[in-house]
């Protein structure tokens, strides 16, 4: 039978001497944190860095979120007290999260009874030698909105009468832009959705059919009008000096509950609010001899995203949905009737998408690096790409995290080639670096980075694309 050589603690610790960078694997609601020194429980600053990355859509308020964070420590299978050092491994981090302030956090530990990887190497061990997070969100059930009373149109009833005064009845579905902002950060569009009744007041009821109607639609003429009347209700202020951006309706109507809806499209404007008005009163028109009284049944879109122009300054294109910069969204708010409602989602979607665009370059200028063949030069500007991003994290957005995510993942895949190393590294020389220099490194990070998939609400994970480039 064959005998299987037990694994030496000796060469574990020479495995981790020459390897002791800390090392993380991430899924979409687990993050592993492998590679601690052999006995070693600290948590290391690049795995709580990692750690702070993958609760970031948690730091809004972690006081106050219903999501639990669970974390397991796990030791390798040598030497002694293994149960003891996988439990302090996971009380630290549980220490960390709690000291960010998250309160509904549980550590224990498995010892090592749970092994990642059953080998015998020293690298098996590392990954053996880990704590596994988790955070789980419980399903909340939206609370009831109240109705919006339908708006029920006025029987005229009898035959119209002749000459002046006829009450005549159109009714007609719009869809009509009503303000459309572009400050240089900010793309916003504000339409009105809904169903338009028309009473012709004054003027012959036969007439005023062209004026209001053409091809089942509104008129051009009479949408202008209609426009004009609305602007002074309904607008958008795109914000500034400390003031998030800011959409607003002073309609005065038979309003109840004020529903606010919002979610993601792809498009760059990726993010949308809907409010539903319901039935309200707009101001006469007067049109070419005719009066028309009108009611609306009304719902107001609000679409916004980063300005094509700042996409332009950071060299992506608005053809890839959703990616926006840091601080580009701060978060919208809905002003109806002197109420204000923060609709929360624009600002986790931005930082998200920002945490995103940073994990994404810290994998390009990782594989940029290594193609210049990881010289002191390509070196120096890696480190200078590192510090921009470092000086753009904030408290709700550790970019300086994701970059670090991005290029570490990197280096944990060509590490996992083994031989096939040299051949990948050679691959990407030839098809990125050949006709640059290393003063071309921040111009050949920007070629690799549009190399990564355009995507819509779940970006594709930068270990899924590393094969393809």
């Amino acid at each position: 039978m064959p005998t299987t050589t037990a694994p030496s603690l000796a060469d574990e610790r020479a495995w981790w001497r020459e390897h002791p960078d800390p090392q993380v694997t991430r899924t979409a609601d687990r993050l592993i944190l492998w590679n601690y020194p052999v006995a070693g429980t600290d948590l290391a600053p690049a795995h709580a860095a990692a750690v702070r990355f993958f609760l970031q859509n948690m730091f809004l308020s972690p006081a106050r979120s219903a999501a639990s964070v669970e974390i397991v420590g796990h030791a390798s299978v040598t030497g002694e007290g293994n149960d003891a050092i996988a439990r302090q491994r996971a009380d630290k981090v549980a220490a960390h999260l709690r000291e960010l302030g998250f309160v509904k956090v549980t550590a224990t530990t498995s010892g090592d009874r749970q092994p990642a990887d059953p080998g015998t190497s020293g690298q098996a061990l590392a990954r053996n030698r880990r704590v596994e997070v988790a955070f789980y969100t419980p399903s909340i059930e939206p609370e009831p909105r109240l109705p919006v009373e339908p708006w029920q149109p006025t029987p005229t009833g009898g035959d119209p009468p002749t000459g002046g005064g006829v009450a005549g009845f159109f009714e007609v579905p719009v869809e009509i832009t009503i303000d459309d902002i572009d400050d240089g950060k900010i793309h916003a569009t504000l339409t009105a959705i809904g169903k338009l009744k028309v009473k012709v007041s004054r003027g012959e009821a036969k007439n005023a059919e062209g004026i209001v109607l053409k091809g089942g639609k509104l008129s051009a003429k009479f949408e202008a009008e209609l426009v004009g009347h609305l602007k002074g209700k309904l607008g958008f202020d795109p914000g500034g000096d400390g003031k998030p951006p800011s959409a607003k309706a002073t309609i005065a109507g038979q309003v109840f509950g004020f529903p606010v809806e919002s979610g993601f499209q792809t498009k760059p404007q990726f993010f949308t609010v809907s409010v539903t008005l319901g039935k309200v009163k707009v101001d006469p028109i007067e049109l070419e001899g005719f009066t028309f009284e009108l009611e609306l049944e009304l719902q107001v879109r609000i679409d916004i995203g980063p300005s094509p122009r700042l996409l332009v300054r950071l060299g992506i294109s608005a053809g890839a949905p959703g990616i926006v910069a840091v601080g580009t969204i701060v978060g919208t708010v809905v002003v109806i009737a002197g109420c204000a409602y923060l609709v929360d989602e624009a600002k986790r979607e931005g930082l998200q998408r920002a945490l995103d665009v940073a994990e994404r370059d810290g994998a390009a200028a990782r594989v940029v690096y290594e193609a210049f063949g990881a010289t002191k030069a390509a070196g120096v500007k890696f480190s200078n790409r590192r510090l921009e991003w470092s000086r753009a994290s904030t408290v709700e957005a550790d970019v300086r995290a994701a970059f670090e995510a991005g290029q570490s993942t990197v280096g944990t895949w060509l590490d996992g080639l083994g031989s096939g190393r040299t051949e990948k590294v050679a691959a990407w020389a030839a098809a990125y670096t050949a006709q640059a220099n290393t003063e071309d490194f921040d111009k050949t990070c920007e070629t690799v980075v549009r190399l990564f998939r355009p995507y819509d609400k779940v970006p594709p994970t930068v270990l899924s694309v590393l094969s393809d480039l």
